[in-house]
């Protein structure tokens, strides 16, 4: 432990009990100390407050700043002192471990040199963009509002008076108004569309690129909301966190919390759902390869701007360690994830669904390498569970080399 000059009890817990139970201070006290949760009242006060402004017509800005002076130095106090008891406890239980020392640790120091930094932003262009793309969506809009199709929605009066392509309502009228017939079965629906049938839990993403390909309608209605997705979940954020400095200086987490009690309302920092590094405040991890959005971000002088993509980094890397032949196989063809599909399915590649590419990109990792349960597997790719379990079962099989690359680095961390 002497040659680490920082500790962090988050990161001391997250590198033995990764996903197992949060990292937040009053979760890991209530595991390993028996400490009931000692913040959740005071936070309570603080919603009470906020509670009682309401009634006066007030602003809901009651803070900590507003709870009695020794309320908060007694809670404080107790974060304090636990916080060092469970350094004790995990000093003592937890034998110094590499992924802790060599990479956490280091991890963080590196990226809150990163935070501080932050990224330069172009401010006129962030909202020259923001502009240019909301002009495209009223276009968009207007030229839909003259089609027959989309009259018909509007004069059914349902929803919305005015057509709106993110309407789920509206868009089951206009599969109607369009003649696509939705013919719903146990668990998939078959649309026909001049004669081509597609196979889907529901109208989706997936379906929606299909259908914009047959239907200039739907074609428009893709393009709306893929602008609207760009402008929701990355030029408005964006914009909003550029500071005064001109740069954006967003969180990265390393270990996720999930947090309850009061934490879970309150500002926690978390990494992603899987346990890896993500950044909060804008969500830069996930800056999507749009050359319109990139060119935003400008390098400081005498500095350079450099882009880059690990082309299937994790399934690569993941071949390569476990020495899985399947996987090195498939890494060497053009479409990786295609190639993948057909080792599982064991068939041709150029009889390969989409679906079944997409199942493979997903899944291979999730289900196989970080085991992701079958019940959220199926949730989150919208197929039965029978259809994820089957699926688990055949990348396994086709993948077991990787499988068992994948135990042996846990028992590896495990063991130090």
């Amino acid at each position: 432990w002497s040659r680490i000059d920082i500790e962090d009890i988050m990161l001391m817990h997250s590198s033995r009990d990764q996903g197992k139970i949060g990292n937040g201070l009053v979760d890991m006290a209530a595991k390993y100390l028996g400490v009931p949760d000692w913040k959740g009242p005071v936070w309570e006060m603080v919603n009470h407050e906020n509670q009682r402004r309401k009634k006066m017509r007030q602003p809901m800005t009651a803070t900590l700043a507003d709870i009695p002076f020794p309320v908060v130095a007694e809670m404080n106090g107790k974060d304090v002192y636990y916080t060092m008891r469970l350094y004790d406890y995990f000093r003592k239980e937890l034998p110094p471990r590499k992924v802790y020392a060599d990479l956490l640790i280091p991890a963080t120091k590196a990226l809150a040199q990163v935070e501080l930094n932050g990224l330069g932003a172009d401010r006129r262009y962030h909202e020259a963009i923001h502009g240019a793309v909301e002009k495209k969506m009223w276009e968009l809009l207007t030229a839909m509002r003259y089609h027959p199709a989309v009259r018909g929605v509007e004069a059914a009066q349902v929803g919305p008076p005015i057509f709106s392509p993110t309407s789920p309502i509206h868009l089951e009228h206009l599969l109607i108004e369009t003649d696509i017939t939705v013919n719903s079965k146990t668990d998939k629906a078959a649309v026909n569309v001049n004669g081509v049938v597609v196979q889907r839990s529901k109208l989706d993403k997936t379906m929606l690129v299909e259908l914009a390909e047959v239907h200039p309608v739907w074609k428009a209605v893709k393009a709306y909301r893929d602008y609207a997705n760009l402008i929701s979940k990355f030029i408005r954020p964006y914009g909003e966190h550029i500071a005064a400095d001109g740069r954006i200086h967003c969180r990265y987490n390393v270990c996720k919390v999930e947090a309850s009690g009061f934490e879970s309302g309150a500002d926690q920092s978390g990494g992603a759902d899987s346990g890896r590094l993500a950044a909060l405040d804008p969500a830069l991890h996930n800056l999507k390869k749009e050359p319109i959005l990139q060119i935003m971000f400008r390098p400081k002088d005498g500095y350079a701007a450099a882009i880059h993509d690990y082309g299937h980094g994790e399934p690569r890397i993941a071949g390569w360690f476990s020495q899985c032949p399947n996987l090195i196989k498939a890494c060497m063809e053009g479409d990786l994830y295609k190639a993948m599909a057909a080792i599982i399915w064991k068939t041709r590649q150029e009889i390969v669904t989409d679906g079944q590419r997409d199942l493979a990109k997903i899944g291979v990792l999730a289900g196989v390498l970080y085991e992701e349960g079958v019940e959220n597997f199926s949730q989150r790719n919208k197929i039965p569970r029978h259809e994820a379990e089957n699926f688990f079962r055949m990348a396994r099989r086709m993948f077991p080399e990787l499988v068992e690359f994948k135990h042996m680095i846990v028992e590896a961390a495990r063991n130090g």
